[in-house]
């Protein structure tokens, strides 16, 4: 199998996945995006990098294309239309709003559990709902990830104040519903099956438990009715390999995200979990059912 892996070359989690399908018999080769040229002429369309046709392998693997995401759903569907094996395959074949707001559609759309979220279109609008709600409340950038501008206000003067900051600087911001925690459960699933999943406690001072912003990691074993969650969720995003991220409160399960290209350093460095052969196995599965 010739593997394509499309985004960050030097990342760990791409360079694992070479390895893996190295060690599976595969032809492995990492792409950079800002590699990538696209060529119009009457009635053609080429990308090319700096090898030559970028239709020359049988699998596409879409990691990073945050820089690039309009280029990307470009080539994912000139891929696709070459009979290719995509992953995302939605990147090729559906709309792909890649924000919180449309990761709460789709979980609400498919009746999951999630906190009470709202996405304000402009900042009169987050004015008024902020003045009927109660207190604390998370303010997040709807683009945002690895924690960056998450806020916790914890009245309507410290709302008012993070709205009017992400509405001048341009940012699509969410209002939800703070689930008094101080950790969630991050939970891979690749395809079908929840491989794994690790308990991210925030540090001192902080709600965030992203590992990025400091918080700790500890393997977890997750449950059934836990794993069902994450699948499921997963599923009505339509992302093939997903990082979910869950709170349990009271017994009760509430989907915080849902992450398309998930890092995973952190997650298979503490639970042990080869997450990158487990990404070629569903890659090979996925191309042997195509051919």
């Amino acid at each position: 199998m010739k593997l394509g892996i499309l985004g960050t070359p030097k990342s760990i989690e791409v360079q694992w996945i070479v390895d893996q399908a190295v060690k599976r018999g595969h032809e492995p080769t990492a792409i950079s995006l800002y590699d990538i040229t696209l060529n119009f002429k009457e009635n053609d369309i080429q990308f090319f990098d700096s090898i030559g046709p970028l239709d020359r392998f049988d699998v596409y693997l879409f990691r990073g294309i945050t820089r690039h995401l309009w280029e990307s759903l470009l080539l994912a569907q000139w891929l696709y239309e070459r009979k290719k094996v995509i992953v995302d395959e939605r990147l090729a074949t559906k709309r792909y709003l890649p924000t919180k707001a449309s990761t709460s559609f789709n979980l609400a759309k498919h009746v999951l559990p999630q906190p009470k979220t709202v996405q304000p279109f402009g900042l009169n609008s987050a004015k008024r709902y902020l003045k009927k709600i109660k207190y604390p409340v998370v303010l997040k950038d709807a683009w945002g990830r690895q924690g960056r501008r998450v806020f916790l206000a914890k009245d309507y003067k410290d709302a008012i104040k993070y709205a009017k900051q992400m509405h001048e600087s341009k940012i699509s911001f969410l209002i939800q519903e703070y689930i008094p925690v101080n950790y969630d459960i991050r939970v891979i699933v690749v395809g079908t099956q929840a491989i794994g999943g690790m308990k991210r406690t925030a540090p001192k001072n902080d709600f965030r438990s992203n590992l990025a912003v400091g918080g700790s990691a500890k393997p977890v074993e997750i449950s059934s009715s836990l794993s069902d969650i994450a699948v499921k969720a997963a599923k009505a995003c339509e992302i093939e390999i997903a990082g979910v991220d869950v709170l349990q409160y009271k017994n009760d399960f509430y989907v915080l995200e849902v992450n398309r290209c998930p890092q995973f350093r952190g997650f298979q460095t503490s639970t042990g979990i080869n997450v990158a052969r487990e990404i070629v196995i569903y890659l090979e599965d996925k191309f042997e059912r195509r051919v």
